[in-house]
């Protein structure tokens, strides 16, 4: 777990958070690798509207661009893209990832039926309440 700590006045170039740059470049390159450039700038120019290069992606995976910055809004898209969500876990922070992972781990203990119990679901599963139409003809 990366352990971040804020930059102070005396310190404004603090090393945690070059050592973040460093990660998330590595993340990105990593995971544009596994999924292919062209294909990641490809599916996030879908998500965003906007035209994401694979040039683009090289330039804000590569430690020697440092004026080239991953935008946070691209999170969302280049998460879609590659079909991993380690970016966003990453930019969450130590505390908020452990109570995401708290979560996880226990929603994974609940069984199905605490979960339809704690969701309100009941056994047919739809939600409690919902009207629904019985025909299958629509």
């Amino acid at each position: 777990m990366l352990h971040l700590e804020r930059p102070t006045a005396l310190t404004p170039r603090a090393t945690p958070w070059k050592e973040l740059d460093s990660t998330i470049r590595r993340l990105i390159a990593r995971l544009m690798h596994r999924t292919g450039k062209e294909v990641t700038g490809e599916r996030m120019t879908e998500f965003l509207g906007r035209r994401i290069t694979a040039s683009m992606l090289s330039d804000f995976a590569a430690e020697s661009k440092a004026g080239a910055r991953f935008p946070v809004i691209y999170v969302e898209a280049f998460c879609r893209a590659t079909g991993d969500d380690t970016l966003k876990r990453l930019i969450l922070g130590p505390e908020l990832l452990e109570m995401l992972e708290l979560g996880e781990r226990a929603a994974a203990i609940l069984d199905e039926r605490a979960r339809r119990r704690v969701l309100k679901v009941p056994g047919n599963g739809f939600p409690a309440g919902e009207k629904r139409n019985r025909s299958c003809a629509r």
